[in-house]
């Protein structure tokens, strides 16, 4: 060190860290940076901003601090009374109740974590020689006097944690020596203040066993004065003890941090003020800890807060929000490609996420600010149809994006067989099938041609209709010609005047001696169906009841037929 002085050795330790903070910021670049510290953080955040105050261009629009000595943490000057005074509380406690493992129950715990952790904390104070970043902390340094007399002019806000006064010794002391030891139950590894080995769940437990021992005790002292004879004295004094122990660890603790104020358990809440009349204060009471400030989830809320409001409207995960458009998409079974715009406000960042194997992002997964997402969609083997969506948002706000599939494509008609006079015409026929599935109308024959316009196309997507034109036929000779609609066939007929005998097969099916049995009778029913394939269409017509004859059998199939042959003369007559 040769001859540098202690004063110079602090100065330039913090300078260094300073400039370390100033050196990554001009690296990355950008500008309106708000830089949120805690504890000494941020007094090294304040340092790097008044950097940039005064040395143009200014990366730097405001600071916020967290649990921040900003004008000194007073356990700086107690601490050397923390390694006896600890110690001997915490080896009273533990000899005085007799525990045997800190296990046992939150008595022997609180003795334990005591004794255990004053030592190595009265130890780090008595170091200040040596650390001069700590020694920076000390109330009134010339460090902390230079800082706040700077004249700040960026944007100012300070986080205050009030942590509950009554045993917050034990979550210091439990955040301290947690990562070191194994407790005998399964624990969040990084002792999360809110998790079930957290140091909520310590100081609450401590604070029970309080009740429970104070309680026990009056019930001794109660009985001692109805009942003399039982002689509970030796009880009295026991339970006393502990409660004297319990008090004078929490007393002397409290005592050295804030002088009995209100502080997070190490920086009394006063100094954690930014001292600036122009900075807002956010309060948290009820707050963890100062060693676990970082990870809960009352900061990371209030922290949010801070940044959302009026003076520094910063987007945050809670204030953003994100729209798509469109919000929805529909395709065939053939899939495709298609794209939707994401919009959400300027440096709000976000990722998409697919939630299904066969809807892939192609391009857009992430981004800050609006933008565009593009995605590919497999083909649908199945026959039934299928919905996936993309996820896009910061993990705390999202929008959802629905696709939406029709299973493989199905067709049919309106009509199979089409009868027209002799003199042609025209037709129109629909063609019936999924959203989004193609399909297109190819004539067979040189006589038959597709209109297209408003009254049909030869062509659509879903279900739509088309029109169709037959030339002229022969008064002698009828025509048969066919139109091919994806897997089916439209049959259409130009006949003559004079008429041709045509062919065709008839098929008759059923079950004529059914029967449904009653008291003393039994109704006799007969149904069925009569098939008739006419030029490789197909008519039918059913038949039921008690007295069916082949007379109605016929009038319906011949109605059937003729219906369908409109306005063709009757290929059957009137049975």
């Amino acid at each position: 060190m040769g001859q540098r002085s202690l004063q110079a050795i602090r100065q330039q330790a913090v300078f260094q860290t300073r400039e370390s903070l100033v050196s990554e910021i001009k690296t990355v670049g950008g500008n309106n940076y708000i830089l949120i510290g805690h504890s000494q953080g941020g007094l090294i955040s304040r340092y790097a901003a008044q950097y940039f105050q005064s040395n143009p261009p200014n990366q730097v629009a405001g600071v916020v601090t967290v649990d921040t000595p900003n004008l000194g943490a007073d356990l700086i000057q107690n601490g050397p009374l923390i390694a006896p005074a600890s110690y001997a509380l915490g080896t009273f406690l533990w000899d005085w109740t007799g525990c045997v493992t800190q296990w046992e129950n939150f008595v022997c715990l609180l003795a334990w974590l005591d004794y255990n952790v004053g030592p190595p904390m009265g130890a780090v104070f008595a170091a200040l020689p040596v650390l001069p970043d700590i020694n920076d902390l000390t109330p009134g340094s010339a460090f902390l006097t230079s800082l706040n007399g700077y004249g700040e002019t960026f944007k100012r806000a300070s986080v205050v944690g009030n942590t509950p006064q009554r045993w917050n010794e034990s979550r210091i002391a439990w955040d301290f020596l947690a990562p070191y030891i194994v407790p005998p139950v399964t624990c969040d590894p990084n002792y999360y203040p809110e998790s079930a080995c957290g140091e909520r769940t310590v100081a609450l437990g401590v604070g029970i066993t309080y009740d429970i021992v104070e309680a026990v005790l009056f019930f001794a002292i109660f009985e001692q004065i109805f009942c003399p004879d039982n002689d509970n004295w030796g009880e009295i004094e026991y339970l006393a003890g502990i409660l004297a122990g319990m008090d004078g660890i929490d007393v002397l603790w409290n005592l050295i941090v804030s002088g009995y104020g209100a502080s997070d358990g190490i920086v009394q809440s006063s100094s954690q003020n930014y001292p600036s009349t122009a900075a807002i204060q956010y309060p948290i009471n009820g707050a963890d800890s100062h060693l676990e400030a970082t990870h809960s989830p009352y900061d990371h809320t209030t922290l949010d807060q801070v940044l959302e409001s009026a003076a520094f409207q910063v987007p945050t995960q809670a204030s953003c929000s994100f729209a798509m458009s469109p919000s929805n998409f529909s395709i065939s079974p053939s899939g495709g490609t298609s794209s939707f715009s994401l919009a959400t406000g300027a440096g709000c960042p976000w990722s998409a996420v697919s939630q299904e194997a066969w809807l892939t992002i192609t391009s857009g997964t992430s981004g800050t600010s609006s933008g565009t997402v593009s995605f590919s969609v497999a083909p649908n083997p199945a026959a039934f149809p299928r919905t996936a969506t993309i996820q896009a948002g910061n993990g705390l706000v999202s929008a959802t994006f629905t696709v939406n599939q029709v299973g493989a494509c199905s067709y049919s008609l309106s009509s199979q067989l089409v009868v027209l006079s002799p003199g042609g015409g025209t037709g129109t026929v629909t063609v019936n099938t999924q959203t989004g599935c193609v399909w297109s109308a190819v004539p067979n024959t040189t006589w038959i041609t597709l209109n297209s316009g408003a009254s049909g196309t030869a062509s659509g997507t879903g279900s739509g209709s088309f029109t169709f034109t037959a030339a002229t036929g022969n008064d002698d000779v009828s025509f048969s010609g066919t139109i091919t609609v994806m897997s089916q066939i439209l049959t259409v007929v130009v006949g003559s005047s004079v008429g041709t005998p045509g062919t065709g097969t008839l098929t008759v099916a059923g079950h004529p001696e059914s029967y449904e049995p009653c008291y003393h009778c039994a109704l006799i029913w007969e149904s069925g169906s009569v098939y008739a394939n006419i030029a490789g269409v197909t008519f039918s017509a059913s038949y039921s009841g008690t007295t069916p004859t082949s007379a109605s059998v016929a009038t319906a199939l011949a109605s059937s037929i003729n219906a369908a042959s409109s306005p063709f003369l009757p290929l059957f007559p009137a049975v």
